[in-house]
């Protein structure tokens, strides 16, 4: 019974609550517009201080000996901001393939952030960053152990990957 087609949560418009599950014939399609609905999306939601913030820099105080954090999929790097307001003295640097999310987190944040994706992280060297992190990026990627693998290859010190619902 099985034709070959995958499964996805696609979405359908802006609403964050609108998901549509269907059979997806061409996957390196379904691939381009996941990419681009991300690089497209825009929302307060990625600029405000939100619970996941808290969590994070509640976790990092634990560590006060940190100088250099990194996050995979940072958006307009309103966690980076954050973490740099509690920890003035760390280098912060992020990466997201949303184009006008990492233009907006740097004007309005002046942080060191980037276009890239996870082909970014094969260019950054071994134990480059005391604290490497991501939230909520891991389980919208096909391969997420290859990425794991990296972001605990480029970590120093300390990696966390979560996804907070």
């Amino acid at each position: 019974m099985d034709s070959g087609n995958k499964t996805l949560a696609h979405k359908t418009d802006y609403d964050p609550a609108a998901f549509v599950i269907e059979s997806v014939k061409d996957i390196e399609k379904e691939k381009i517009d996941a990419a681009k609905w991300w690089a497209e999306y825009q929302s307060t939601y990625f600029l405000d201080l939100q619970l996941q913030t808290k969590i994070i820099i509640s976790t990092l105080r634990k560590y006060p000996d940190i100088k250099s954090v990194f996050e995979f999929g940072c958006h307009a790097g309103r966690n980076l901001y954050y973490i740099k307001q509690e920890f003035p003295d760390a280098e912060v640097y992020g990466i997201d393939v949303n184009q006008e999310a990492v233009k907006i987190g740097k004007n309005k944040f002046a942080l060191p952030i980037e276009v890239g994706n996870e082909l970014s992280l094969l260019l950054i060297r071994d134990n480059a960053y005391d604290v490497v992190f991501t939230v909520s990026v891991i389980d919208h990627l096909l391969e997420p152990e290859k990425i794991c693998k990296e972001l605990t290859r480029i970590s120093e010190t300390y990696c966390s990957f979560g996804t907070i619902f």
